[in-house]
């Protein structure tokens, strides 16, 4: 039994404990108030390739990473060579700590494939997208000089072609142009010191336009400086997505009023909210489904390509925040996203 390989005096506090470990099916440490392993039940041992007696009276540096966050996964190195990723979940009682571990390797492992395949798909959105630019510039230029030398001389019919094909053009040119946004949303520092209001003034700066042509009322509302651990460029690009679409699914005869609001949570979080008067998002799109790429809700009916939501999203999440819709008490719509707030 394990309990007479491992030497831990019955009088000790270890005592009971010992043949507490002993039935669990699960990798169990025992370590004692001086900091060394005390017992260790057979799934642990054979975990991590050792005999019970070789891990008794050692510190456990071989098994566990000192962190201020459990549970935590690490990396650890069999004597035979192999190297595992390990769980580690901690217990105290009293002064004894149960260390209780947790093979993980498949999954870990299977996590960091597709962590590289992320990647690489990134990379590819943004090499095909930029490379795709030039030549979709060369085919604008060709449809309107084809437009300019022949719109006269051709009839309805060749009219509306001329008009489809540029139209065409023109909505290829959005998409790769969004293409490249989500494929940027996950580059950069995330630890850059941003500040809020700094961001909406350069995004309300690159919104001029529509600004202007929607006759359009944005404000921010802040009861204090607040300043994010954020990506500038990101944050940017995220207030005018949602600005933008603030902007752009206006109600019929209604000027849009969209305002801007945050706040510190007393935890150090700060929550904003982009809130506007427009015609709101359709029932349908209020699932999971309204992050997505190229998930357009409203149809045909305004231009986009469904990719600025899909951004945002993944540009909060990388900051560490996270974002949700909301109805904006029946009449437009309410995004609302949190970030860590720099002091």
């Amino acid at each position: 039994m394990l309990c007479e390989v491992v030497a831990v005096p019955a009088t000790t506090q270890c005592g009971p404990l010992v043949l507490d470990i002993h039935l669990a099916p699960v990798p169990v440490l025992v370590v004692d108030a001086t900091g060394l392993v005390a017992a260790v039940n057979r799934a642990a041992a054979t975990l991590l390739g050792r005999k019970p007696s070789d891990l008794v009276g050692r510190h456990p540096t071989f098994a566990i990473e000192e962190t201020a966050a459990y549970p935590v996964v690490v990396q650890i190195q069999r004597p035979d060579g192999a190297a595992l990723y390990v769980r580690q979940a901690i217990q105290v009682v009293d002064a004894t700590t149960f260390v209780f571990l947790t093979d993980v390797t498949v999954a870990e492992e299977a996590h960091q494939a597709l962590v590289r395949a992320n990647v690489d798909l990134e990379q590819f959105a943004h090499v095909v997208s930029h490379d795709l630019q030039e030549p979709l510039r060369a085919l604008g230029g060709y449809v309107q000089e084809i437009d300019r030398r022949y719109r006269d001389k051709a009839d309805a019919g060749g009219h509306f072609v001329f008009d489809r094909v540029a139209a065409s053009v023109e909505r290829l040119r959005r998409i790769i142009r969004d293409m490249l946004q989500f494929s940027r949303s996950t580059r950069g520092d995330t630890n850059e010191r941003t500040d809020l209001a700094s961001a909406f003034d350069e995004a309300m700066a690159n919104l001029t336009a529509a600004v202007s042509r929607g006759d359009a009322l944005v404000q921010l509302v802040l009861t204090e400086a607040v300043a994010l651990k954020f990506n500038r460029a990101q944050l940017v690009s995220v207030m005018q997505n949602l600005i933008g679409n603030a902007i752009k699914f206006r109600r019929p005869d209604v000027a849009p009023v969209v305002v801007v609001s945050g706040y510190v949570t007393r935890d150090g979080t700060a929550i904003v909210t982009v809130e506007d008067n427009g015609i709101g998002i359709p029932a349908a799109g209020k699932d999971e489904h309204l992050f997505g790429v190229f998930q357009r809700f409203h149809g045909t009916a305004f231009p986009g390509s469904g990719v600025g939501l899909s951004s945002v999203k993944r540009a909060v999440e990388r900051a560490g925040g996270t974002i949700r819709h909301e109805d904006a008490s029946g009449v437009g719509s309410r995004f609302v996203f949190t970030a860590k707030v720099v002091r």
